[in-house]
């Protein structure tokens, strides 16, 4: 089955490619990352903060993910989309795994440790997130809180 908003975002990216000078690239990013928000694996968490595993532990009886807890992209989406933009003509398949696979993983963090600094700190915890529906995926303008979120946090907790 074809994923339509894959296909309109990488027509609006090809269109774009043909004058890369002529994109105002921050809102031409959060154009193209609001047309891929449907792709299940939006947004992959693949690591954690202390600071934010301290307070999902803290909140393991709520129905919703904590407030002041954040998702924050390891790669800048700006410098990814305006790396891509000044490159190659993509593929369809090219341009799915070059804005929805590494360059698009992000760390669960609180709301100040959101910044450009984040990647390279060595104290992330890492997180095995594979597969079609990983973990703290979109729920609403939150991420998802489930038990499987839960259960990783208390996994997490009593290993570090």
């Amino acid at each position: 089955m074809q994923k339509e908003y894959i296909s309109i975002a990488h027509a609006a990216f090809s269109t774009a490619q043909a004058v890369p000078n002529s994109v105002h690239i921050s809102s031409f990013t959060r154009g193209i990352y609001a047309l891929l928000s449907p792709a299940p694996t939006f947004w992959r968490v693949v690591g954690i903060t202390r600071t934010a595993l301290s307070i999902l532990l803290d909140n393991l009886d709520a129905k919703r993910l904590p407030k002041g807890l954040q998702r924050a992209h390891i790669c800048q989406r700006a410098d990814t989309i305006k790396t891509l933009l000044n490159g190659p003509t993509l593929s369809l398949e090219e341009f799915e795994r070059a804005v929805l696979g590494e360059a698009d993983y992000t760390i669960l963090c609180a709301k100040g440790e959101n910044n450009n600094q984040l990647a390279s700190r060595n104290d992330i915890i890492r997180i095995k997130n594979i597969g079609d529906d990983p973990l703290f995926q979109p729920h609403g303008f939150a991420a998802r809180w489930s038990e499987l979120e839960k259960n990783c946090v208390r996994n997490l907790s009593s290993k570090h």
